[in-house]
């Protein structure tokens, strides 16, 4: 990931992701660092750091039991496979763990919440279901609430759910476009 960075322009990158099989976002976020020149262990720091945001975020802004927090603290996908492996993986936590802060104020800024979930599309593969299941729970949910005249949201509200599904399913149709092109050349 770093020498692609540190080769390669952003449109180069989108075009190699095929061949990366993962989407960019990792690589936007290691940019600047291997433009600058910085070592490749920059890339264990940034995600040291990403991973001690999402605990911080876990530990103070969520409402789990303290003895749940503790556990899942310690287990290994936040002690090993997001925080050790320089790699993308940090990222489908640091932003879950946004999304989870954010979802009791989804319906005050439905588009930041829904930008969120996009960029969680760009951070791997993996976190596609989550996706799905945030976006079916929210967007998609209350789209066909307000179609079937139940909905209880503001037309500032429905406007914004509407926005944010928009940017995801774009989202959506760029990763795997991107990543599902001709890998022969």
């Amino acid at each position: 990931a770093w020498l692609i960075t540190r080769e390669m322009s952003i449109p180069e990158m989108v075009l190699f992701s095929r061949y990366e099989a993962h989407p960019i976002l990792w690589n936007l976020v290691i940019y600047p660092f291997a433009k600058l020149g910085a070592s490749p262990y920059s890339m264990h720091v940034i995600s040291y750091l990403l991973v001690a945001v999402s605990a911080w975020l876990f530990l103070f802004k969520t409402e789990i039991n303290k003895i749940a927090k503790v556990l899942i603290l310690f287990s290994v996908p936040f002690v090993y496979i997001f925080s050790s492996i320089a790699r993308d993986y940090c990222l489908i936590l640091f932003l879950g763990m946004i999304i989870c802060v954010m979802y009791k104020s989804r319906y005050e800024h439905p588009v930041i919440y829904s930008l969120v979930v996009s960029l969680l599309v760009f951070s791997h593969a993996m976190a596609w279901g989550f996706v799905a299941g945030v976006t079916i729970t929210f967007n998609i949910y209350e789209i066909v609430l307000t179609l079937m005249g139940k909905s209880r949201l503001s037309q500032k509200q429905f406007r914004g759910v509407v926005i944010g599904f928009a940017m995801i399913a774009v989202s959506s149709l760029f990763a795997i476009v991107t990543l599902a092109g001709e890998r022969s050349k």
